[in-house]
């Protein structure tokens, strides 16, 4: 599977990260010793089932030299649109044309470091038969704490349980012909559970904000708006290392740890 690794944000002066970034784009923060995109695209490389790597969003030729140049595959480089939804609609589309019909495709944020190949292997694994326009993975909150406790994520509490989304996704180039106005709010929307389910429909905020919604119910009602076919796909992920991002300063320094690390991404 192709994979689409998003990494075109650039921290401004009043955003706490600026202070790691420096005016380069987040993907190029040093986590130990080298750009931060580069632990996750080696990680990929690592993967038995990943093929081809696609970047987005880093314009600059040395910014790109010095990726490749730590990277074991080679890389296709694809500009900036101005935004997350932008960048993975220019990915979809690139991945649809080089092959000529829609296929099945990974989603990747530039900003989960710790992320190896045998994970996103079993990502993967986990969403076969793959028929799904979307597949959303997701960690309970015993699985992230025992791993990163300090991490400060949020949490949506479906009914029953609360859960936490990760960075990586398996979707379908078919998701290009979906209801694009929906998913473009909700992506904006990620990082607020509340927020996303207003998208869905008021309905669905109040089941949420009263935790009476299931996650079936969160899925079958992300899928009809979506209007495809069928639910979105809903899988748990074993690894917290798929939703631990650095998204704030005390995060990047969690994830200048070396845990887990892929040794052959130093090479």
């Amino acid at each position: 599977m192709d994979t689409i690794v998003i990494a075109g944000g650039i921290p401004e002066r009043n955003d706490p990260l600026f202070a790691f970034s420096q005016g380069r784009p987040k993907a190029m923060i040093n986590i130990q010793g080298q750009p931060m995109i580069c632990w996750v695209l080696n990680g990929l490389a690592d993967a038995k089932l990943v093929d081809n790597l696609i970047v987005v969003g880093i314009d600059s030729v040395a910014e790109q030299g010095e990726i490749q140049q730590r990277v074991k595959q080679s890389l296709t480089f694809l500009p900036n649109k101005g935004g997350l939804v932008n960048n993975g609609l220019a990915g979809l589309e690139h991945v649809y044309h080089m092959h000529g019909r829609h296929v099945p495709v990974i989603g990747c944020s530039s900003d989960i470091p710790h992320m190896q190949g045998y994970m996103v292997d079993d990502l993967i694994g986990r969403c076969q038969p793959l028929d799904r326009v979307l597949y959303y993975a997701v960690i309970t909150p015993e699985t992230m704490q025992s791993a990163y406790p300090n991490a400060d994520r949020t949490y949506a509490n479906f009914r029953g349980e609360k859960l936490t989304g990760c960075d990586i996704f398996v979707s379908n180039t078919r998701i290009l012909h979906t209801n694009q106005k929906l998913w473009q709010a909700m992506i904006n929307a990620r990082k607020n559970p509340l927020a996303m389910a207003w998208q869905i429909g008021f309905g669905s905020l109040l089941r949420l904000a009263l935790r009476r919604m299931s996650l079936d119910d969160a899925a079958r009602l992300a899928g009809e708006k979506l209007e495809d076919e069928q639910p979105i796909g809903l899988v748990y992920s074993p690894y917290a290392e798929l939703a631990m991002d650095g998204d704030k300063p005390h995060q990047i320094e969690i994830l200048r740890e070396p845990r887990g690390m892929n040794p052959a991404a130093k090479q």
